[in-house]
């Protein structure tokens, strides 16, 4: 083999090997997924009367010494966290025969992460129903849920009478 022959295959062979080294360095890196939180579950803990306030909700798990005071609470776990909740609307007193809506908003743990929205199959809500799921901007889902309808006795009428079409 001449010089120049060597010489022509030793540029090759260091082309090669940069262009293998370049392609292995822009290749992908396997990147671990997020864990997807299948299900939820929420406990209300609101009995309303008629004429009741309706309370300030107090957030925690339900394994808490204080949970009896608490009115939303969620078992204590590993993949999500109760952050708040809130009344949808800013009423005062609870009617009776009347439901109440609330917004609870969880917050992921760790490397779970929630899907961006849940059937109600997928929400367990004891003491009250589901009415919607959805994840805001910040990852968070948040949970719409309908109170147990409020109790209460009617008050007797004021000033009864028989109608008759004569």
């Amino acid at each position: 083999m001449t010089k120049r022959s060597l010489v022509n295959r030793a540029k090759k062979s260091t082309k090669v090997l940069v262009a293998s080294a370049l392609m292995a360095a822009m290749m992908a890196q396997p990147v671990m997924a997020a864990s997807t939180i299948s299900s939820v579950s929420v406990k209300l803990n609101i009995d309303l009367q008629d004429g009741d306030d309706l309370p300030a909700p107090e957030c925690g798990y339900t394994d808490d010494s204080d949970a009896d005071s608490l009115e939303v609470m969620i078992t204590d776990n590993n993949k999500y966290d109760i952050v708040s909740a809130e009344w949808s609307k800013d009423e005062e007193e609870a009617e009776l025969g009347k439901t109440y809506k609330l917004k609870i908003t969880l917050e992921p743990e760790g490397d779970y992460a929630f899907k961006s929205s849940y059937a109600a199959s997928k929400v367990t809500v004891k003491g009250g129903s589901f009415v919607s799921a959805r994840r805001n901007d910040e990852d968070q889902l948040v949970i719409t849920v309908k109170t147990k309808e409020v109790e209460g006795i009617l008050a007797d009428p004021e000033d009864p009478r028989w109608l008759s079409e004569n």
